[in-house]
């Protein structure tokens, strides 16, 4: 995770490259420390095509651990080549260490067009 980008990859039935620009951030305070919310745009890029979609993240920290919790919602809004006209969400969470990467499972539904 950068300042504007975060980026990674996905495995399982969908293979490919994320691409997630940031491009709202708003934080606020909770007794158990401060929680970010990331408003982004998405790009999954796989041999099949592409996947585009609008997604909100939220990170905020685990006891005084150094780790973070994420929990997004993702948006399927188009796509390319075998996800043409693609729709669906896609729900992510997991954990966010301060050094290495991060550990996310996702659950979800595309659906596309016939």
């Amino acid at each position: 995770i950068t300042e504007d980008t975060v980026t990674g990859e996905f495995t399982g039935d969908i293979v490919g490259t994320l691409v997630s620009t940031i491009i709202g951030v708003e934080t606020f305070e909770l007794p158990f420390g401060t929680v970010t919310v990331l408003s982004t745009e998405s790009v999954i890029t796989s041999d099949d095509g592409t996947i585009t979609m609008d997604d909100t993240v939220y990170n905020f920290p685990v006891g005084g651990s150094g780790i973070n919790y994420w929990v997004g919602r993702h948006y399927i809004n188009g796509g390319t080549g075998g996800f043409e006209g693609a729709s669906g969400k896609v729900l992510t969470r997991g954990l966010l260490p301060e050094e290495g990467l991060p550990m996310l499972t996702y659950i979800g539904l595309v659906s596309v067009p016939e």
